[in-house]
C-alpha cells in the first residue's frame, strides 16, 4: 500500500510539473506571439510610413514639374505676347453700346483679341492675367486705346452724329502708380483728333477698392483732361457710397451676372434697380452689360436703365463688321419714327 501511495504521490507531482510546463510553455508562445504581432506592427507602420514619405514626394516632384511647365508655358506666353506687339498680332473688336429707351446707337466698347499665328482668335481671359502679371498690359492698354481712338475719329467723320459717338476702353489698375499716364493718354488724343469727352475709361470696382486714395487722385488726373470715367462691374465688390462720391465717376456699368438673373431671383433685379436709382441720383449714367434677350432688355428700360450692350444687340466685331453695323442702326433710327425702337 505504501508503495502504491508513493507511485500515486510521484504521478501527481509529475502531473502538477507537466501543467506547470504546459503553463509556462504556454504563456512563453503567447509572448512570442504578443512580440511577433508588435514586431508585424511595428513593420507595417513602417511600411506605410516609407509609402506616405513616397507619397509626397511624388506629389512634390509632380507639383515641381507642373511648376516647371507652368513656369515654361507662361516664360513662353509671356514671349509670345511681346512678339505681338512687334508684329501686330493684337486685334480690337468692337461691340456696340446702345440707348435702351430707342435702341440708338451711342458708340462701342473696345475689347482685346489676339490673332496668334499657331492658336488661331485668343480670348482676353487668356491673354489679361498673363499681361497683368508680366507688366506688358501697360504697352498693351496704350496700343488698344491708340488703336480703337483711330478707329472712333475715323467713324466721327464718317457718322456725325449729335451727340458725338463714344468709346469705352478697358484700364488696368497697373497704370495707377505711373506718373505718365494723364500725359500717354492726352498724347493718344491729341494723336487721333478724338474729343477727350468721346472717351470713356473702364476701371473694375475690385481695382479701386485696392487702394482707394490713389484712385481718386489718379482719375481726378483723368478726368481733368475731359475723359469720361465708367466703374466696371459694379455691385459685385464691397465698396461703399462713401469713396462714390469722392470720385469723379460719371458711369456705372451693371454687370451681367446681376442682367441675367434678374427674371429668376427678384433680389438680383432689385439690385439692379437700385444701382440705377444711384447712378440717376449722382448724375451718371447706367450701363448693362450682358443683355441677351429681349426680357432682359425690356426689363432693364422699364427700370430706368440708360444704355446696355450684350449678345443681343450685337457681338464683338472687327472694325469693318463695326462699322458696317454702324451704319444699318443709323439708317434704322433715320426711317424710325421718333420715339420707336430700331
Amino acid at each position: 500500500i505504501a508503495e502504491i501511495e508513493a507511485a500515486v504521490a510521484r504521478i501527481a507531482a509529475l502531473t502538477q510539473e507537466q501543467q506547470a510546463e504546459r503553463a509556462r510553455l504556454a504563456e512563453l508562445e503567447e509572448q512570442r506571439e504578443r512580440e511577433v504581432a508588435a514586431l508585424q506592427a511595428a513593420r507595417r507602420e513602417r511600411e506605410q510610413a516609407v509609402a506616405a514619405v513616397n507619397a509626397q514626394l511624388r506629389d512634390r516632384t509632380a507639383a515641381l514639374d507642373k511648376a516647371r511647365r507652368d513656369a515654361a508655358t507662361l516664360e513662353k506666353l509671356v514671349a509670345d505676347l511681346r512678339r505681338a506687339l512687334e508684329r501686330d498680332e493684337f486685334r480690337v473688336y468692337y461691340q456696340p453700346i446702345v440707348a435702351l429707351r430707342d435702341g440708338r446707337a451711342m458708340g462701342f466698347e473696345a475689347l482685346l483679341r489676339w490673332q496668334h499665328p499657331e492658336r488661331g482668335l485668343v480670348p482676353p481671359d487668356r491673354i489679361i492675367p498673363v499681361a497683368e502679371e508680366s507688366g506688358l498690359i501697360l504697352a498693351i492698354d496704350y496700343w488698344v486705346m491708340s488703336e480703337a481712338c483711330r478707329q472712333l475719329s475715323a467713324w466721327h467723320r464718317q457718322f456725325p452724329v449729335e451727340p458725338p459717338l463714344t468709346l469705352n476702353v478697358n484700364l488696368s489698375g497697373k497704370h495707377f502708380t505711373r506718373p505718365d499716364l494723364a500725359d500717354r493718354i492726352d498724347a493718344i488724343l491729341q494723336t487721333s483728333g478724338v474729343p477727350p469727352r468721346s472717351l470713356r475709361l473702364e476701371i473694375t470696382e475690385s481695382v479701386i477698392m485696392e487702394n482707394v486714395n490713389l484712385a481718386i487722385v489718379t482719375l481726378k488726373q483723368l478726368h481733368a483732361l475731359g475723359l469720361q470715367i465708367a466703374i466696371d462691374d459694379f455691385g459685385i465688390g464691397y465698396s461703399s457710397l462713401g469713396y462714390l462720391v469722392q470720385l469723379p465717376v460719371d458711369t456705372l456699368k451693371i454687370d451681367r451676372s446681376f442682367v441675367s438673373r434678374m427674371a429668376q431671383e427678384s433680389g438680383k433685379a432689385e439690385i439692379v434697380q437700385t444701382i440705377v436709382t444711384l447712378a440717376r441720383n449722382l448724375g451718371m449714367t447706367a450701363i448693362a452689360e450682358g443683355i441677351e434677350t429681349a426680357e432682359q432688355r425690356d426689363r432693364l428700360a422699364a427700370l430706368g436703365c440708360d444704355h446696355g450692350q450684350g449678345y443681343l444687340i450685337a457681338t464683338p466685331m472687327d472694325r469693318e463688321a463695326a462699322t458696317a453695323w454702324l451704319a444699318r442702326r443709323l439708317a434704322e433710327a433715320e426711317r424710325a419714327p421718333q420715339g420707336t425702337d430700331v
